[in-house]
């Protein structure tokens, strides 16, 4: 009985390793419509494209044109820019907020599920990547 479960657990942990490792994660296609962002961060574009399992294709791209905005702000590299991008930054995390509290989780276990995986991973690696940008961009600026 103690080998079928460890061959269970065995196949399930290798379902997990061959998905995760064989399959990279791709953005979606509405990622081509921002080239600026996409391009300069391509993994930013995939984490983002978690977000259309949450919210709705308009409101996505409300927040992906604020991230293509940082882009061009980035390549600027004015001292002048360092506002605009903390002020872009803000703004980018309150719609992030807003869009996980409208979330009518009671709907379906799908849409609860996603939330939870989203809040826990999702969403700090989106902030980790503002914060980056951010740094790196007043690091360029200011040597």
């Amino acid at each position: 009985m103690k080998t079928v479960g460890n061959a269970v657990l065995f196949v399930g942990v290798a379902a997990i390793a061959i998905q995760r490792f064989t399959l990279p994660p791709k953005a979606h296609e509405i990622m081509k419509d921002y080239p600026n962002m996409s391009s300069k961060y391509p993994s930013l574009a995939v984490d983002l494209s978690k977000l259309l399992l949450l919210t709705t294709e308009e409101r996505l791209r409300g927040i992906l044109r604020m991230f293509d905005e940082i882009a061009v702000i980035d390549n600027a590299k004015l001292h002048s820019s360092q506002w605009r991008l903390a002020r872009l930054i803000k703004q980018i995390n309150t719609e992030m907020s807003t869009v996980m509290s409208e979330v009518e989780i009671w709907k379906s276990d799908d849409l609860f599920l996603n939330k939870q995986l989203i809040e826990e991973d999702t969403l700090p690696a989106i902030e980790q990547h503002l914060d980056n940008i951010l740094h790196n961009h007043l690091m360029t600026v200011c040597a």
